[in-house]
């Protein structure tokens, strides 16, 4: 019953920081775009609040970073799924472009992709320049 109690506290967290990026997204082209660095999250949590966000939003893309306490890094990109229809935006490539700033590589699906990385201390920087690895991939 504490395991179930606790997910569902994780499932609320993870929901409130979707809504919370959403609320703070920058919007280009009706496309709101999120990328934020957080501190020590594991990378199933980085892909339950991407899910969140998939689930919030309608015409979005997320790029959610943490380093980890082993000394690398985890990144997660998201793309909601009307991007998918009327984008060239793939999960899968975006997160391959935002991995290599940091010295890593990744990918998945379309709507969902997961990368490693071997310089955290480059995570922010990935972070930062998300919105014009975006940018590019729609011109």
């Amino acid at each position: 019953a504490i395991e179930k109690d606790l997910e569902g506290m994780v499932i609320v967290w993870a929901g409130g920081i979707a809504s919370d990026m959403i609320e703070s997204a920058e919007v280009v082209d009706d496309i709101m775009i999120m990328a934020r660095n957080f501190n020590d999250v594991e990378l199933d949590r980085l892909k339950m609040i991407g899910d969140a966000i998939r689930k919030k939003c309608k015409r979005g893309v997320a790029l959610l970073a943490s380093p980890s306490s082993s000394g690398s890094g985890h990144l997660c990109c998201v793309v909601t799924d009307e991007l998918l229809k009327e984008t060239k935006l793939k999960a899968g490539a975006l997160i391959g472009q935002a991995a290599k700033i940091a010295g890593g590589g990744g990918g998945g699906r379309p709507h969902l992709a997961t990368a490693g990385t071997k310089h955290p201390e480059k995570l922010n920087d990935a972070v930062n320049l998300f919105k014009d690895i975006v940018r590019k991939t729609l011109s």
